[in-house]
């Protein structure tokens, strides 16, 4: 899977969690301007149906609104795989930027734990392992066996 698909099923997944915890405007707009990923049609189709129903009572317990959550989720999960790849490519990059693999790895994992520690501040969370909570329960949602719970 190419990062744009990546990416795709990724702004899809967000905005279905986001209508799980009765926010559905993303999803409403997703649906209305772009094509439903193949992977996520059967997901789409029993939201339509009904079959699928919101989660009304843990929608009300969320620190971070829905929509924003799934904003912040899609951005953590891009900026991890960017981090991981540069890990995979630290070799290659470090040849061409003349610098250390290890000093690539370290650099990529630093930004990543920044860019977490000033979600978590902006948003009022206890610590980053809050935020790292919030991503491992939403990551399920990248596949569609998890998105069919």
């Amino acid at each position: 899977m190419k990062i744009t698909d990546i990416g795709k099923v990724l702004e899809w997944a967000s905005a279905i969690y986001a209508w799980d915890y009765c926010d559905s405007e993303p999803l409403a707009e997703l649906i209305k301007n772009q094509p439903i990923p193949p992977v996520l049609k059967t997901v789409i189709a029993e939201i339509i149906r009904g079959d699928r129903k919101q989660k009304r009572k843990a929608a009300s317990k969320l620190k971070i609104p829905a929509r924003e959550h799934r904003e912040i989720i899609h951005k953590i999960l891009m900026r991890r795989y960017s981090r991981d790849a540069a890990k995979l490519d630290s070799e290659y990059l470090g040849d061409e930027l003349i610098k250390e693999p290890i000093e690539i790895i370290r650099k990529e994992e630093e930004e990543y734990r920044r860019y977490l520690a000033s979600v978590a501040e902006k948003y009022g969370l206890e610590t980053v392992e809050t935020l790292e909570r919030l991503v491992r329960e939403t990551k399920g949602y990248l596949t569609a066996d998890d998105l069919n719970q």
